[in-house]
């Protein structure tokens, strides 16, 4: 099964899509209020920050977990693949501090890899229930301060 980032789930994304609108207009405002030369400044600067931007909100909208029988795939935001098959994991499980919401994690000692999974992706009680089936699972409760990085180290030695 395919999932993707829900933008529903993942507001940072829509408001990332707002401020891409909005610099743009704010350079042409700059033209109209102080002068030409600081307007076309003003906007030279948006465009500048509006690729960066929209590179960052693609690599997010195209980023995806792939499950099937032998494993998992992630393509990662920065567009990188991280590929797992379910017997190389050595732990997952879900993971939640005191503030925030329930992740998924996988971890494989053996290449020392950790991918987390954030709740942005559609279908993730899906996922999440699917990882129980195939992986040894935990759900971990982090204290304030403690780091999910430490708990593991606790629960392979």
């Amino acid at each position: 099964m395919i999932y993707k980032i829900n933008l529903l789930k993942n507001l940072k994304i829509v408001y990332i899509f707002l401020i891409i609108l909005a610099l743009p207009a704010a350079g042409v405002l700059f033209i109209y209020i102080f002068n030409v030369v600081l307007g076309v400044v003003a906007i030279a600067i948006a465009l500048y920050l509006n690729y960066h931007l929209i590179k960052f909100m693609m690599g997010h909208l195209t980023s995806r977990i792939e499950t099937s029988d032998t494993g998992i795939v992630c393509k990662t935001p920065t567009n990188e693949v991280i590929e797992f098959d379910w017997g190389q994991i050595t732990v997952a499980g879900s993971f939640k501090g005191s503030k925030a919401q329930p992740n998924i994690f996988i971890y494989n000692e053996e290449l020392d890899r950790l991918l987390k999974i954030p709740q942005d992706y559609g279908d993730f009680e899906k996922l999440l229930e699917e990882i129980k089936k195939k992986t040894p699972f935990q759900a971990i409760d982090l204290s304030d301060g403690e780091t999910l990085e430490d708990r593991l180290k606790q629960i392979i030695e």
